[in-house]
């Protein structure tokens, strides 16, 4: 009888170990073509291509060489609004040299309205600042582009660890 339960045990990670390994390898992204900076203009959210009342973290690249990353709407507790600077990409990096920063000032935390945010408090107030930075060297990120199995024709780009879905390729779409 305990001979029978232990090879029970075995099958079943057996067959838990199989599936999981069939998961991995049947995931929905794969790698593609190596992208340019002519393809990566346009508008990249992350984790999803589906856009809602307003944007989650995205990065707006432009035809001149600017970039933008803007920060999840939906967090209304973040002060930081976006990140401003240059790019460029050589072979997989992607080389970015932040500018400015836009910040949000001068606010005061106060409670939130429960039938419009999500939480107990919210920002309140403000004004929106740009600040300078003007880094002198680029930070280097691997850049891949993707291609999405299930849906062949979304443009999808992964930055480092994070997955980006194509929503515009205009830039100037979604500004804040």
């Amino acid at each position: 009888m305990i001979l029978d339960r232990m090879a029970i045990k075995s099958l079943s990670m057996a067959i838990v170990l199989w599936f999981v390994t069939m998961q991995v390898k049947s995931q929905q992204l794969t790698d593609s073509p190596a992208i340019s900076n002519n393809t990566i203009v346009g508008v990249w959210q992350a984790n999803t291509d589906v856009v809602a009342s307003a944007l989650k973290v995205n990065f707006q690249f432009f035809k001149d060489g600017r970039f933008i990353y803007n920060t999840d709407s939906y967090n209304a507790l973040n002060p930081l609004i976006s990140i401003i600077g240059v790019y460029k990409i050589e072979k997989n990096i992607l080389y970015l040299k932040i500018q400015s920063t836009k910040q949000l000032t001068g606010f005061k935390i106060a409670a939130s309205e429960p039938a419009f945010q999500f939480g107990s408090f919210q920002i309140d107030g403000g004004k929106i600042t740009t600040i300078k930075q003007n880094d002198t060297d680029y930070d280097e990120h691997e850049i891949k582009a993707m291609a999405d199995k299930k849906a062949p024709k979304k443009k999808v780009i992964k930055i480092d660890s994070e997955t980006y879905y194509k929503v515009s390729d205009n830039p100037d779409k979604f500004s804040k």
